[in-house]
């Protein structure tokens, strides 16, 4: 769980090997109105498993209930809390690497989500995948 000023958001770690050679936090899909970390944990687990990274989700609050900016403002803190707690996060996984942000079409403009969390994180992102 990580804290946010709106509440806590809960994150999943998957770690396919010490050595990761990146790490990758998972934005599911769903146009910030459906899906979760249970619907997207196959793909998680196999993203995981097929690149060798370490991959992060975060289950960002949907909407309605969540209004903009919340989604947007929940994944850079958990993007932050993630790249400060690095230490933690290598205990496990050692090889925390760059962060990769995917990108899913519920973004819009998956440059300028890539550079407001970007900006927002003491680590650089290595790049956006799009899919």
């Amino acid at each position: 769980m990580v804290p946010t000023k709106y509440g806590q958001v809960e994150t999943r770690l998957f770690c396919p090997q010490p050595d990761s050679p990146a790490t990758l936090f998972y934005l599911h899909g769903g146009g910030f109105i459906l899906g979760n970390l249970d619907t997207h944990d196959r793909i998680m687990r196999l993203l995981a498993s097929y690149s060798q990274c370490t991959v992060i989700g975060i289950d960002y609050t949907l909407s309605p209930e969540a209004r903009f900016p919340q989604a947007i403002e929940e994944i850079v803190a958990a993007c932050c809390i993630s790249t400060s707690r690095r230490r933690i996060i290598k205990s496990i996984c050692p090889a925390l690497a760059l962060p990769v942000i995917p990108q899913v079409p519920c973004w819009r403009s998956p440059v300028r989500c890539g550079c407001v969390i970007n900006r927002s994180i003491a680590v650089k992102v290595a790049g956006v995948l799009l899919w």
